[in-house]
């Protein structure tokens, strides 16, 4: 039976009424944004509450972009979204260059970034808070693959 409205167990067993009950709702908590985890091996699944909602879009500015620092990039520059939270592009970067990623075109914030040139934390700025670091480029020259994950609050940068 699904457990707490936070975590719990699932399963399906033919018949066997004690697992097919539904999920309990945070609904009396108003409508929000939840990261849910299945972990069909075990049964087991969790719900946690995040602070801001959902990412539709991704862009990518700052002088490492054709388009340099600006709050409306080109589409050229708008990330492609895999699934819920996670976005990818893939750019020809020059070393000594810096990035953010903004969320919303012809706005500044919600804006993110890092310190690191291959990857690592995710830093934002919902608005009101402190801008994150902008991202440097890699050592190298060539095309990368950027990958933005909102769900575990990461980026990746790869060489291709």
């Amino acid at each position: 039976v699904a457990g707490a409205a936070n975590a719990g167990s699932f399963g399906y067993n033919g018949s066997n009424n004690y697992f097919n009950d539904n999920f309990p709702s945070n609904v009396a908590q108003g409508p929000n944004w939840y990261k849910m985890t299945y972990d069909f091996q075990l049964g087991r699944y969790t719900v946690v509450k995040q602070d801001n909602a959902m990412k539709n879009e991704l862009f990518i500015t700052g002088d490492a972009t054709p388009s340099g620092w600006t709050n409306s990039p080109p589409v050229s520059q708008q990330f492609t979204m895999l699934t819920n939270g996670i976005f990818e592009i893939t750019m020809d970067l020059q070393p000594g260059k810096l990035y953010k990623f903004l969320d919303t075109n012809g706005a500044w914030q919600p804006q993110f970034g890092g310190s690191q040139a291959n990857g690592g934390d995710l830093g934002a700025n919902y608005g009101g808070g402190n801008d994150p670091a902008a991202i440097p480029t890699p050592n190298s020259a060539g095309t990368y693959k950027i990958r933005v994950d909102f769900l575990n609050k990461k980026y990746t940068v790869t060489p291709i």
